[in-house]
């Protein structure tokens, strides 16, 4: 459940789901814009896997002479090497650009108390992430840029899902 909620104990129920509401309407309206830049700027992935290179090569140092971990390092070298291209940048990009319009989409008939907008946003996170998936694979690179989206799915999807009788309702 999102961290917010509790700072918000004096709301009644009907109060706190429109304020998580307005809340999930930045969050999902900041990931639009930034996937926006993103395909925008696919030429910045030059960027993001020099440094993810830099850190794992800092990372393996740290560890030493352990056979596992320098497995593990060159696994995660090379998917970032063979994974984190310009065109596939953009392409999620792209992808990710659809699945946030369908998940705002959703997050507004959310705040207009209709029922069928936590399906709306549940279905534009999951395009984002399966599309991510399917570009990137299930290895270190595809995980990396679906985690925030995989959590930003389960905690206002758990909340939404329980407290769905205050869509209708105004107690």
């Amino acid at each position: 459940m999102p961290i917010f909620i509790y700072f918000a104990p004096l709301f009644s129920k009907s109060k706190r789901y429109r304020f998580v509401a307005v809340v999930l309407t930045f969050i999902v309206g900041l990931q639009l814009i930034n996937n926006i830049r993103s395909y925008e700027n696919p030429d910045a992935v030059e960027t993001i896997r020099a440094q993810w290179l830099a850190l794992l090569d800092e990372q393996a140092e740290l560890v030493g002479d352990d056979p596992a971990a320098e497995h593990l390092f060159k696994v995660m070298r090379a998917d970032i090497k063979d994974n984190l291209k310009e065109a596939r940048f953009e392409k999620q990009s792209l992808l990710k650009i659809i699945g946030s319009i369908v998940s705002l989409f959703g997050v507004i008939l959310i705040r207009l108390r209709n029922d069928i907008g936590v399906h709306f946003f549940a279905a534009g996170m999951l395009f984002s992430i399966f599309s991510s998936f399917y570009l990137y694979g299930f290895g270190y690179v595809g995980w990396t840029f679906n985690v925030y989206y995989l959590l930003v799915l389960i905690g206002f999807g758990i909340f939404f899902m329980k407290n769905h009788n205050h869509v209708i309702t105004d107690e």
